[in-house]
């Protein structure tokens, strides 16, 4: 009598991770959704009911620093402030924007040094790349793509900065491998965001609010 033999792997094994890839795919369409609407005026997490140049102020921008903004402010700190970047480095924003922090630390690496925003929503590269221009900056640019695969070669960047963004994405494993693979031996990665200290009550545990 022949055996009967079977695959080690059947179709079922293979529905939790595409439920996942699919569950990443639904979170980063909302969180596109949620930051392509504050361009036209809607409140974000980080500013609602308050004007964006006070938010601004309160979490360590100058008024000086806030000219440069593309009228959204969204982040939660202000990681240039403490990156100490250097004339000449080479430094990337992890999901920039509408380029505030980028047109920030262009001012400190100088003409020697270069600067690359990455976000994945294509209105918010828009605005940033609008923005250089209208300030006719030289050593920025604006690449469309994921932090948890960035567009960037290995081995080639100084400095890494990102405000408040790690936390919306959905493999922050991926999100830190990725940097460590970008990084040059010595690199450093400068990060504001936010945490949870504690269980967060249902409803801020929904797909709509973690992806503000």
């Amino acid at each position: 009598m022949g055996q009967s033999t079977s695959n080690c792997c059947s179709k079922d094994d293979a529905k939790p991770e595409k439920a996942k890839r699919l569950h990443e795919k639904m979170q980063k369409q909302l969180v596109r959704k949620a930051y392509t609407s504050t361009l036209g005026g809607a409140s974000s997490c980080c500013t609602t009911g308050i004007n964006p140049n006070i938010s601004g102020l309160k979490v360590g921008y100058s008024q000086d620093d806030l000219k440069q903004a593309n009228s959204v402010m969204l982040g939660c700190g202000n990681p240039v402030s403490f990156a100490n970047l250097q004339p000449g480095e080479d430094v990337v924003d992890l999901g920039c924007g509408a380029g505030l922090d980028c047109f920030l630390a262009q001012e400190q690496v100088g003409a020697d040094g270069s600067v690359i925003g990455i976000d994945m929503t294509p209105e918010m590269l828009e605005a940033a790349q609008r923005k250089a221009k209208e300030l006719n900056l030289q050593n920025v640019e604006f690449r469309k793509g994921e932090i948890e695969s960035l567009p960037i070669g290995s081995d080639s960047i100084d400095a890494i900065i990102s405000n408040c963004v790690i936390n919306l994405s959905p493999d922050k494993a991926k999100v830190y491998s990725e940097a460590f693979r970008v990084l040059r031996a010595g690199g450093r990665l400068c990060v504001s965001d936010v945490v949870a200290t504690d269980i967060l009550p249902e409803a801020l545990r929904t797909e709509q609010a973690l992806a503000c």
